[in-house]
């Protein structure tokens, strides 16, 4: 059972759901007795009868509670509601790294402050024979403060037990953080396994992206155990010698040639960064194409290792053509080699990303005793012996991959045994969401729309589950591709429109690039002109004055703001939103009269959404507002 709003579980009183994964539910919840609230984990119902789960839940508990370190999430209870086990948490109010990473990367004092207090947090944990194991972006919590805290110990085992095994690490490990000793099952693993993947976490953060990503997780804990490091210095050429070097030791296939603890790696850095004189990074010098080239040590000839597909730029998904792909029926044969890719072989001429079945037959079946497949294979219509319709299977696969207990290997699978259903493509780019694979979801997700052809409405509800669960770039550009493919949707335009417009008047820098793509993606679109505008009103400081090519590239000559958005209207005379920004952008530069002129003009079409009337109004009754007070 999940937890509803509202629920008096024990003593604390559910709030809110902060976030789902695919093993258990996180809640907001409020202690009266205490007066303080807290957060409350607890394990998705499909895992109450798998003992195997709720022990190590337990253990989390037990192990957890007894670790007081002033970087690390404290435990403070550990009980059950109607037989449903759940752990009581400190509140930490703030965000993950990833999150912070998505929407603003770290600058290098942020970075060797998160650096410093995971690393300290780890070495106490290793002090007392605690290993984290799970060690990732994901994982690390900054509050309002920017206090980072590391969290989420449930893959956390005694270091001396030595208990390990192939199936069990590499199901539970994260594929691009995982150590080359964790993803073989060695036994015992020691500290060295979280010293590896806070090394890819400083990999990601200084360079630009992790050093391993594929379309498959058995290709990247086969590039963790055998491939050599891409050279940060190529992949990014603004990392310094000294810095490089730090990376190299850390992320060291053999733990003996690794730093010795957590802190001598944070240590290691700061003194690379004071001897090479590093002021900032960068990741505007970040070469992906990098990653098809020779960027690694000397390979043995013998590897075989295929080259890793190079990603598209972001805010990149082509436009469905008017012809529909033939969709294949069958499966790939077993025994094929194994290659990068998630789309079946006759698709693979253009970069195809399906993997053959049997080259990752091992994969399938140590994931078979996930208890998220086991789930799966109880519904699963061919288990049973019944027919299903494909209304009903999209259904269910769809709310599999939202609730967040589908992983992306049992996605790949629905993809191959059900080539016809959109739905499963959409869960697989779901999952590997999930699961941290942005990079491949950048890779593929035009292919996807492209191979399946779905309309309009259907991407739109892709966009919705995207934005529910956080993933608002990938959500704008499901948005912009559905509103492209019916423009003259008013509910869509009235949804997505609002959904995008509130995230240009949120945009940072890294966002500002990513709308440029938009216009790229869509020339002369005025809807699209006008949101670059918005995004960069909400990031230049002096909008009158700087030309929109300082920050984007695709916007020719010395074009201001101003300038962009007089564009935009002239593409369309009758477009709402393109006068809203206009007004918006005439209200920063503190022109209140031509605000108002614009305000006024955005709401008198016959079809402006909803949205945009509503945000006239509230602005228009904020400028009247301002004119009393200063009448008075």
């Amino acid at each position: 059972m999940a937890f509803e709003i509202g629920q008096n579980v024990g003593p604390y009183r559910i709030v809110q759901q902060l976030g789902q994964g695919g093993m258990a539910t996180v809640y907001k919840a409020y202690h009266a007795n205490l007066d303080r609230y807290v957060a409350i984990k607890v394990l998705h119902v499909a895992f109450r009868e798998d003992e195997s789960f709720l022990e190590r839940f337990q253990r989390e508990a037990q192990i957890v509670a007894k670790l007081e370190h002033s970087h690390i999430v404290p435990i403070y209870d550990y009980a059950q509601e109607d037989n449903q086990p759940y752990l009581v948490m400190k509140f930490i109010e703030g965000e993950t790294l990833k999150q912070r990473m998505r929407k603003q990367p770290p600058n290098l004092q942020e970075v060797t402050r998160i650096l410093s207090a995971v690393a300290s947090a780890l070495d106490y944990a290793h002090h007392n024979d605690v290993l984290h194991r799970d060690v990732k972006p994901s994982n690390v919590v900054l509050d309002n403060k920017q206090v980072p805290y590391l969290t989420d110990f449930g893959l956390a085992r005694i270091a001396s037990s030595g208990e390990s095994t192939l199936s069990q690490d590499m199901m539970l490990g994260t594929p691009q953080y995982i150590s080359p000793e964790q993803a073989q099952g060695n036994q015992p693993l020691d500290a060295g396994t979280d010293i590896y993947s806070l090394g890819v976490v400083l990999y990601e953060l200084v360079v630009g992206r992790v050093p391993f990503s594929a379309d498959t997780p058995y290709a990247i804990i086969h590039d963790h155990i055998y491939k050599p490091l891409p050279m940060p210095s190529v992949v990014n050429p603004s990392v310094p010698p000294e810095v490089e070097t730090v990376l190299l030791k850390a992320l060291a296939k053999r733990r003996e040639d690794r730093y010795a603890s957590a802190g001598a790696l944070a240590q290691a850095f700061d003194a690379a960064i004071d001897s090479s004189q590093m002021q900032e990074i960068s990741l505007h010098t970040l070469r992906p194409e990098a990653f098809q080239t020779v960027a690694t040590q000397p390979t043995p000839a013998s590897s075989g290792t295929p080259p890793i597909s190079q990603p598209q730029a972001a805010y990149s998904i082509p436009i469905p053509t008017t012809t529909p792909t033939p969709t294949p029926t069958s499966m790939v044969p077993p025994g094929s080699v194994v290659v990068t890719g998630t789309l079946p072989q006759q698709h693979r001429r253009s970069g195809g990303w399906i993997w053959p079945l049997g080259g990752c037959l091992v994969f399938i079946l140590t994931c078979l005793l996930s208890v998220g497949i086991m789930v799966a294979a109880a519904n699963d219509p061919r288990i049973k012996n019944e027919t299903p319709t494909p209304m009903s299977f999209d259904e269910q696969v769809l709310n599999e991959a939202r609730s967040g207990v589908m992983t992306v290997d049992q996605a790949e699978q629905y993809v191959e045994d059900y080539p016809d259903s959109v739905s499963a493509y959409f869960a697989l780019i779901l999952a590997q969401l999930e699961a941290g694979q942005e990079v491949t979801v950048i890779q593929n997700a035009g292919r996807v729309i492209q191979q399946t052809q779905p309309d309009a409405d259907l991407i739109a509800e892709w966009a919705e589950a995207m934005s529910v669960k956080g993933y608002h770039e990938q959500a704008v550009l499901y948005y912009m591709v559905a509103m492209n493919l019916d423009p003259d949707d008013p509910e869509l335009r009235n949804k997505g429109g609002q959904y995008i417009y509130i995230q240009a008047t949120k945009a940072s820098r890294l966002e500002l690039t990513r709308f440029c793509g938009l216009v790229n993606q869509y020339p002369d679109n005025a809807f699209v002109e006008a949101m670059l505008g918005q995004a960069a009103l909400s990031t230049i400081v002096r909008p009158a004055q700087a030309p929109m090519s300082n920050v984007c590239s695709v916007v020719e000559g010395d074009l201001t703001i101003e300038q962009l958005l007089q564009h935009s209207i002239e593409l369309n005379p009758n477009l709402a939103e393109a006068y809203l920004v206009m007004g918006n952008y005439y209200d920063a530069t503190r022109d209140s009269v031509l605000a108002a002129e614009n305000w006024e003009k955005a709401i008198s079409f016959d079809d402006t959404p909803q949205w945009v009337n509503n945000q006239v109004q509230e602005k228009l009754k904020s400028v009247t507002e301002v004119r009393q007070e200063t009448n008075e």
